[in-house]
């Protein structure tokens, strides 16, 4: 195998190994909400959904951008010792960050609640959290040293073996015990904790980071490439949960729990853009080096192409049936979401038919064009939820959601071509992305008129309607020597790697 396939084939197997891991976590994570939706009066999930919201947005702050940073300049490092002073730099600046804002949030808690958040009964919530986000962004950084080593093995047993069963487990027990919403954000932050302390000790076993007890700070090397990514990540993690802070702004918990189950829905679209999107980074970053721009084509357009198609038939499910599928998976009260549901879905979709843009546009160096981009976008949403929302409530919650991401993919991907010339797919992938289409809304459009439709209904449409989307792939899709060393890697998953 040439290096041009060594470097596909990487990426495919590793891709192959999280798909399955994401998969799995990203079921369980899904459990997890079903059953706290199904079990918690809505108003009760709703401050659930505020604070793990909440929790979610101070993470992304106190990482400091070193999600990315450090994923970048690991593999750049020519000796261990270099990894290990990236490594213990970027650890020690996010625990001191995230101390200090978790006092604030134990000292504080009411006014932060009634003065910021305006929702009181979130007050006995912030403590927990405030113990959530040093767990979460200790972990965050964890991860990515591994991601950077491209060691597939731990991250995928830190983030998604343990933190999901750990979390499903005790909060399953408490909330069986009576203890409600505040139980599952105790049992949710002590799954995370549990976590972290994994990520730790696999970090002290498999690298020489906790060797010796001085190291080289790199804080300025580190941090002057991190921190604009800090404030692109707040922003990008405005534009998938400001939503809910806002909903619970102006509106009540009840708004916020019916929209947050919409959008836990719409949210399993990204799950194989997410699980190439681990390797994609790294790999994009090293041929980048070596100048190897048709190679970083063939990769970019195998992860986005295989992406799309691998959710495509789940979007036209969701978008057919919106109703009925929440009302089934959440209860009656959630199929007032129908339309935001629809209306996010078509905003995810279109963020995976535009693939890696971002990390991509990291990979080679442009910081400041993502903190500019992720900024601007940011802005952009918040705005339309302050201006949407007291007019149309969730809907409006919706669209300036699904605007939000049109807009930052649509801005990502004109800067990478001007810069690359690359494009996320090629033209002749719209003859199976639009024939596989076509036969997907026929066949939900005949299951609406003459099924009466439920849960084990639904899955098995779903899972039989993979057999013609794979037949219309294998017959119509132009498939590459990459494209084929991908899938080979994804369906040869070897489970000894467990």
């Amino acid at each position: 195998m040439d290096s041009d396939e060594s470097q596909e084939g990487t990426i495919a197997e590793g891709a192959g190994f999280i798909l399955v891991a994401t998969i799995l976590s990203t079921g369980i994570g899904f459990v997890i909400r079903t059953f706290l939706i199904r079990q918690l009066p809505t108003a009760d999930y709703g401050l659930f959904a505020l604070a793990i919201t909440v929790g979610g947005l101070l993470t992304t702050v106190c990482s400091l951008g070193l999600r990315q940073g450090v994923a970048r300049m690991v593999p750049r490092c020519e000796t261990e010792s270099g990894v290990r002073d990236v490594t213990l730099t970027a650890l020690t600046s996010a625990l001191g960050v995230s101390v200090l804002v978790s006092g604030t949030m134990v000292l504080f808690p009411s006014s932060i609640s009634q003065y910021v958040i305006r929702e009181p009964g979130l007050a006995p919530y912030l403590p927990v959290v405030g113990a959530l986000v040093p767990g979460m962004t200790i972990q965050t950084v964890v991860i990515a040293t591994f991601r950077g080593k491209k060691q597939v093995q731990e991250p995928i047993i830190i983030r998604n073996l343990v933190s999901p069963i750990a979390r499903f487990g005790l909060i399953a027990s408490v909330v069986l015990l009576g203890y409600g919403a505040f139980g599952a954000i105790v049992a949710w932050t002590t799954g995370v904790l549990l976590s972290t302390g994994v990520g730790i000790y696999s970090l002290s076993c498999r690298t020489n980071t906790f060797t010796g007890l001085t190291f080289t700070p790199r804080h300025r090397e580190l941090l002057v490439f991190s921190l604009p990514l800090m404030f692109s990540s707040v922003m990008w993690t405005a534009v998938q949960q400001v939503d809910n802070l806002l909903i619970g702004y102006y509106e009540t918990s009840v708004e916020v729990a019916i929209y947050d189950g919409a959008f836990l829905l719409a949210r399993l679209l990204i799950i194989a853009l997410s699980a190439f999107g681990f390797l994609f980074m790294p790999i994009f970053s090293e041929l980048d080096e070596s100048n190897e721009l048709d190679r970083m084509q063939g990769v970019y357009q195998s992860t986005t192409e295989w992406a799309v198609l691998l959710v495509l038939p789940l979007y036209i499910a969701l978008v057919l049936n919106p109703d009925t599928i929440l009302t089934i998976v959440f209860g009656a009260d959630y199929s007032l979401a129908a339309i935001p549901m629809v209306i996010i879905l078509t905003g995810f979709f279109i963020h995976v038919l535009s693939g890696l843009s971002g990390d991509a546009l990291i990979a080679l160096g442009n910081t400041q064009l993502i903190m500019v981009g992720n900024i601007g976008v940011g802005i952009v949403n918040i705005l339309l939820n302050i201006g949407l929302i007291p007019r149309w409530g969730i809907i409006g919650a919706a669209v300036a959601s699904a605007s939000s991401y049109a807009l930052f993919n649509l801005g990502y991907l004109y800067w990478l071509y001007r810069d690359t010339g690359i494009v996320p797919f090629s033209k002749k992938f719209f003859v199976p992305l639009t024939l596989s289409s076509t036969i997907l809304a026929c066949i939900w459009l005949f299951a609406n008129t003459q099924l009466e439709l439920s849960m084990i209904s639904i899955v098995t449409i779903l899972s039989l309607s993979y057999l013609p989307h794979l037949a219309v792939i294998i017959r119509t899709k132009r498939i590459t020597s990459g494209d084929k060393e991908l899938m080979s890697k994804i369906l040869a998953f070897r489970e000894d790697k467990f």
